[in-house]
């Protein structure tokens, strides 16, 4: 890092700008294989060809999609093999810079707004001189009217050697693409480098779980998941918008300048949807016990009248009525017995368990709006087929 940055430059470098360490057995590493190759590819271009003007990769998908664990996926893929190297310069480290939290933590006055775009040049250059991937989070949050991004976006039209990934949230529904939007011009005689995030499908979300959290769930939290555990979540997430705080993009404030904004109602998309939802029933049973989930079962029960209610007025009731049925049941089944049952020596939860999480914990909302009026409802609650006896449990102990 410059050692001509001011102090304060220095000390939300050293806050914001992480290490993101391997996990155990480069976990991430193959997760979402197909994602990973194409962005190293690029980097591989970039890193090749410094001098040419090669565009960094950003990458463009819904919260919850594959690109939720982008820092992650490479990280484990750098540690597992040199995958990314030059002459005798390997890239093995990634850092991550939150480009959200440097303008909330640079809190400066209008007359300082250089501030963010210093601590941007730093942690390029910092990445540059140990050899690490900079992953630059909530790009979305940039905007080429803003004072304070105008400096910020200035950077990142020259990153000079740095080996860069942008992570740009999209809203459900946006299309426009992020270099109109950020302002990135490119030199025209090269093509701007965007990587898409597709949602994963159902499909892919069941194969994502059962070969890859499943097993982590069972050696790691001694828990699983019945069959059908997430089969309610997955047909109603096309409706399903979230409330918990995720970043969205700037407006005009006092003086012109930039205030943050957040996007509440936007779609957490698959796998990470149903994947987080996991996490969270597993903790809340760690933390709460089997009381929490009888009274997160009361409060869901309340939310479901409420979605049944709106469903009606959207011509959505019986497209969903064998969900809402299902629901109902799993709900009254939890109240009446919250405790999962123990199958050698694990916990397994039940679709009722996910449901109170997802309708009773308060960070989903039901809403039509989300998706186009001929969506098709996914809903397929008989997994016998893909488990014998809870996820993952054909390939337990891989």
């Amino acid at each position: 890092m410059d050692p001509t940055a001011s102090a304060h430059v220095q000390e939300i470098v050293r806050r914001q700008l992480k290490t993101v360490q391997p996990r155990p057995r480069n976990w991430y590493a193959d997760t979402h294989a197909a994602l990973r190759v194409d962005l190293l590819v690029p980097l591989s271009r970039c890193l090749q060809n410094p001098d040419t003007g090669d565009p960094f990769p950003i990458v463009v998908g819904l919260p919850g999609s594959p690109l939720e664990r982008i820092s992650q996926v490479l990280a484990d893929s750098l540690n597992r093999e040199d995958t990314l190297r030059t002459g005798t310069k390997i890239y093995k480290k990634v850092f991550q810079l939150d480009l959200l939290g440097v303008r909330g933590d640079a809190d400066v006055p209008a007359e300082e707004q250089r501030i963010p775009n210093e601590v941007l040049i730093a942690a390029l250059q910092k990445s540059t001189e140990e050899s690490a991937i900079l992953v630059l989070e909530h790009a979305q949050t940039l905007d080429a009217q803003d004072p304070v991004s105008i400096g910020m976006l200035a950077a990142l039209r020259d990153v000079g050697e740095a080996l860069v990934v942008a992570i740009y949230r999209q809203r459900s529904g946006e299309s426009i693409s992020p270099f109109g939007i950020l302002s990135l011009a490119q030199p025209p005689e090269y093509k701007a480098e965007e990587v898409l995030s597709a949602e994963s499908t159902v499909k892919e979300t069941r194969k994502v779980i059962q070969e890859r959290f499943a097993p982590k769930w069972s050696w790691a939290d001694h828990s699983a998941f019945e069959c059908d555990a997430f089969e309610t979540a997955y047909a109603l997430s096309p409706w399903l918008g979230t409330t918990r705080q995720h970043k969205g993009g700037l407006s005009a404030g006092a003086g012109g300048a930039g205030v943050l904004q957040e996007s509440h109602g936007a779609r957490f998309a698959l796998p990470y949807f149903a994947i987080f939802l996991g996490r969270d029933v597993i903790a809340e049973n760690t933390f709460g016990g089997a009381s929490e989930f009888r009274e997160r079962a009361a409060i869901a029960q309340v939310a479901l009248q409420a979605m049944r209610l709106e469903a009606r007025g959207k011509a959505l009731e019986q497209r969903l009525r064998d969900v809402f049925n299902d629901l109902e049941a799993d709900l009254n089944a939890i109240v009446a017995n919250p405790e999962p049952r123990i199958v050698d020596s694990m916990r397994v939860f039940t679709r009722g368990h996910v449901a109170c999480r997802l309708l009773g914990a308060g960070h989903y909302t039901f809403d039509p709006s989300l998706a186009a009026p001929d969506t098709a409802v996914t809903y397929e609650p008989d997994q016998s087929r893909n488990c014998s006896d809870f996820i993952g449990s054909r390939t337990r102990g891989s």
